[in-house]
């Protein structure tokens, strides 16, 4: 045949092939989300039961005041890396707020076995130390001896599963993250799986690159060597497309699904469910990537942190499917929100409100704001709670 005419043959035969092979996908993605919607449609929305199985609270905190502490961070940590924001004051300051986190724990969320406080080695004073559900665990207790001492709350979170004595079902929290109306364990735990908003929403710099996204994209990573993406939409379509997500999160789904792999998983700054038997799980398949980050002081720009157990239980089907603002709302206080931060604390439309110190608030205007947030905390929770002295 005539070169002139075997060519624009051979392309329309290509552009025939590809089209062909778009309507395929397209029909395989539409196939999956009608499994998914199908799915979900069939689930009982109240099919939590009672979740009669014990659940622990842990909660990490550090004393930035502390001398001893200071002496020890700045033994190990170069001088010409203590300010910046991995290790700013931000990281550490003290908001005289702490005492209020039990208030509300004891308030909205009664039923709770017990409260882990892990420290470097001091504890609040304020604290009864022989109240029955109190637990004041400090790093050495279960941290293996290689990761200490440590002043970043990666290598803690990430070893959290093996202190003694711990539920299998926990809800992780930093000292900023406060209940802030009454909970269930059915608001954290759905027949024994945690609940997450399984989007794979892409990690970007908001303002500027940080550690904290490398920390994202670190995570994420490990996810697409390890995990498969394609197999767990297949698998569990349900999971992936949920309606809990809206329109918004199905199409961020959607297109990792399309590429094969995440560039990150929607997380909120907020009191997070784990299973200690997925913690130690994932340990075991990737323990060199965990390992790495647990041996670092301070935290870089290396690190993996607590979300790889989410993720996991996410690729895995063992989750169930809430909304991006479920759990509530994270939030960097300054002077800008402080009215619109007290509202919410004040409210009960959220189950949690994190009050997050950040590098760009100044020593000037962190003063303002701590004594805001200790009149609003006082006036939500003007009662001590038996956890104080």
């Amino acid at each position: 045949m005539d070169s002139e005419i075997l060519l624009p043959l051979r392309k329309l035969h290509g552009r025939i092939h590809d089209a062909v092979e778009e309507a395929k996908h397209r029909r395989e993605l539409n196939q999956l989300i009608e499994a998914g919607r199908r799915k979900t449609n069939n689930r009982s929305k109240d099919d939590a039961g009672e979740e009669n199985y014990p659940v622990d609270f842990v909660v990490l905190w550090v004393d930035g005041n502390d001398p001893a502490w200071q002496a020890d961070k700045n033994r190990y940590l170069p001088k010409d890396k203590q300010t910046g924001a991995n290790n700013s004051a931000a990281r550490f300051r003290e908001w005289g707020i702490f005492q209020y986190w039990f208030r509300a724990v004891e308030k909205y969320a009664p039923w709770v076995r017990n409260v882990y406080v892990v420290t470097w080695g001091h504890f609040p004073s304020f604290l009864k130390a022989d109240h029955p559900k109190l637990k004041l665990v400090r790093h050495d207790q279960f941290m293996p001896s290689e990761y200490l001492p440590t002043f970043s709350c990666f290598p803690t979170e990430l070893n959290l599963w093996r202190i003694e004595g711990i539920s299998e079902h926990i809800v992780y929290f930093n000292d900023d993250m406060f209940l802030t109306r009454p909970v269930e364990k059915s608001d954290f735990f759905c027949n024994g799986f945690p609940k997450y908003c399984g989007v794979a929403y892409p990690a970007f710099p908001r303002y500027k690159m940080t550690a904290w996204e490398h920390n994202l994209f670190n995570t994420a990573g490990i996810a697409n060597d390890v995990l498969d993406l394609r197999t767990s939409v297949s698998r569990y379509p349900e999971k992936w497309f949920s309606e809990a997500y809206g329109d918004w999160g199905i199409k961020y789904n959607l297109q990792a699904y399309e590429n094969e792999r995440i560039m990150g998983m929607l997380f909120s700054h907020l009191g997070v469910p784990y299973r200690c038997s997925t913690m130690k799980a994932v340990w075991e398949k990737i323990p060199d990537r965990l390992d790495s980050t647990s041996r670092n002081r301070f935290r870089t720009m290396d690190d993996v942190f607590h979300q790889i157990f989410q993720i996991w239980e996410i690729y895995n089907g063992t989750f169930e499917p809430v909304s991006p603002g479920y759990y509530g709302i994270p939030c960097n206080v300054s002077l800008d929100n402080i009215n619109e931060v007290v509202e919410w604390i004040l409210g009960e439309d959220n189950r949690m409100v994190c009050v997050n110190d950040w590098e760009g608030i100044t020593n000037e205007d962190f003063v303002h704001l701590k004594q805001m947030l200790q009149e609003t905390f006082a006036k939500k929770y003007p009662e001590k709670s038996s956890f104080e002295k």
